[in-house]
């Protein structure tokens, strides 16, 4: 498991998880996203991110590597 927060002007910021299709392309899973003191577990591919949500994944550290980028302003 690890942790990424999205960073204002991130490539993840302002699009939902089917735009990203992270778990297609890269093996990650996102199995939550808090925001504003909300967890939000088992997020669908609709949810919208946005600067500043900590998203919660499942992956292996090569795929961590890999999403990275996603998630860095």
């Amino acid at each position: 498991m690890e942790t990424f927060r999205i960073a204002p002007g991130a490539p993840a910021a302002g699009k939902t998880l089917s735009e990203l299709r992270l778990r297609e392309q890269i093996v990650v899973t996102i199995l939550a996203i808090q925001r504003h003191g909300e967890t939000l577990i088992n997020p669908w591919g609709g949810t919208m991110l946005h600067a500043g949500d900590m998203l919660i994944t499942l992956g292996k550290p090569m795929q961590f590597a890999e999403a990275a980028p996603f998630f860095r302003g």
